[in-house]
């Protein structure tokens, strides 16, 4: 018999998805070095483009879309052309390239997972992927950075890392760079981590609401 239609809906799993969809595919098509020439018009033009493609070819065309759909298209390409300009200005100031993408860290991947020991005779083995991979090279060595995208609201603190808390990434850093057969492979460099989303903010005071805005727009998308 008929079923009922279904619409087209997007969860903050496939959110997420999508926003690192997005950012990977942009840097990856346009390079680093490319992107930080690009003007605010052409970093929201590539990002509707890349964003209509990641939509038809998931949720269908996006002239059938429900009017909520539509209002979310419209939110994630303010907000991820929000984070690509601030991408795009992070490699302007700076030295490193982005080289590798979702790269995995496992028995059969280009990074080989490395085998700990365990004091009880046990062994554990560490699996995982990194968001981005960047390096920088001055002709003697390779610097190597991970950066993690991170879609919800958690920050980053040095105090846990002192009290062995939210270590995943420098787990992966150091994997990464201890795998010698690894083209990506060299000294450990940094752990960034950039938040692609933004929170709803409430501004009561209006006289002042763009400076307001500017300013919790740098606290929220700096890297950490």
């Amino acid at each position: 018999g008929a079923k009922r239609r279904q619409y087209a809906k997007l969860d903050a799993m496939q959110t997420g998805t999508l926003i690192h969809y997005v950012l990977e595919n942009i840097i990856k098509e346009v390079g680093s070095r490319a992107i930080s020439n690009f003007s605010a018009f052409e970093i929201r033009s590539k990002v509707q483009e890349v964003l209509n493609e990641y939509f038809e070819n998931n949720l269908g065309k996006t002239d059938d879309f429900s009017e909520r759909l539509s209002y979310q298209f419209l939110r994630l390409l303010n907000v991820i052309t929000n984070v690509v300009m601030r991408i795009s200005e992070e490699f302007k100031n700076s030295d490193f390239d982005a080289k590798a993408f979702e790269l995995r860290i496992d028995e059969d991947a280009e990074v080989k997972s490395p085998v700990i020991s365990l004091n009880d005779g046990g062994t554990i083995r560490i699996k995982g992927s990194i968001d981005r991979v960047d390096t920088y090279s001055n002709g003697e060595n390779e610097y190597v950075r991970v950066v993690d995208y991170k879609s919800g609201n958690k920050n980053f603190e040095l105090s846990d890392v002192i009290y062995g808390l939210n270590l995943q990434m420098f787990v992966y850093l150091f994997a990464l760079c201890s795998d010698e057969t690894s083209k990506y492979s060299g000294i450990p460099s940094g752990v960034l981590y950039m938040h692609s989303s933004r929170k709803i903010n409430d501004i009561s005071d209006r006289k002042n609401k763009e400076k307001i805005l500017s300013d919790k727009a740098d606290s929220e998308y700096k890297m950490q």
